[in-house]
């Protein structure tokens, strides 16, 4: 099935950069943003570097400039998302104030709704490929530091009281965004949907209840 093809800020910016031409100081962000909206509308991320170079009215020469091959350019996107992840989860805590329950069900929610938000950044974001730490430190950093920020939610929950501590921090917050993760998938390849989508026979899920749910398996035995 045809995953979400919503990609904010991206698609406009690759589809006018193709008829206006681009400056070279933009170059590198109109790539991006072209090969993210490409990868959103196929739900793939099987893309030339040729094809998006194209796409925003420049030579593949000229790209090669800026990215040395596909995988530079796919860890360029990654690395960004998992910035905009991380911007997007923290305004949520943020607003959910000190309840460390408040904070873990607001990062949660963020994540899918991120997820939905960013198909194609998504989709590139947890790429075997760029999962070596030799060839990509940056996007591996990234991703670890994610995953720390969700730890360390988990480990103040401890702290409240409000989740249970006979299990590490670490092994807790995996299970939570292993639930979070396969949820947001299952919608970004429409796999799953959330409300009345007509023609979509796929299941019908409610990101709340699934937060909800992960939140009470952590929770402290009564």
């Amino acid at each position: 099935m045809a995953g979400t093809k919503r990609e904010s800020g991206a698609g406009g910016a690759g589809a006018g950069a193709g008829r206006r031409g681009v400056h070279h100081g933009d170059l590198e962000n109109a790539l991006i943003s072209a090969a993210t909206a490409m990868i959103a509308a196929r739900g793939s991320t099987e893309v030339s570097l040729r094809e998006v170079a194209e796409s925003v009215g420049v030579s593949h020469t000229a790209a090669y400039r800026h990215f040395a091959a596909k995988a530079d350019l796919l860890a360029a996107i990654a690395e960004r998302a998992f910035a905009r992840l991380d911007a997007e989860v923290g305004k949520a805590v943020a607003a959910a104030g000190s309840d460390a329950g408040a904070r873990l069900r607001a990062a949660g929610l963020a994540y899918v709704a991120f997820a939905e938000r960013h198909p194609g950044a998504f989709r590139t974001m947890f790429l075997t490929e760029l999962c070596d730490a030799t060839r990509h430190p940056a996007v591996v950093g990234a991703a670890t530091a994610s995953f720390a920020r969700l730890a360390s939610l988990v480990a103040g929950g401890q702290a409240q009281g409000m989740v249970r501590r006979d299990r590490d921090a670490e092994v807790l917050a995996a299970a939570l965004w292993a639930g979070e993760h396969g949820h947001a998938s299952l919608l970004v390849d429409a796999m799953l949907r959330e409300g009345a989508a007509k023609g979509n026979p796929a299941p019908r899920g409610d990101r709340t209840v699934l937060v909800d749910l992960l939140l009470r398996g952590i929770a402290p035995e009564s």
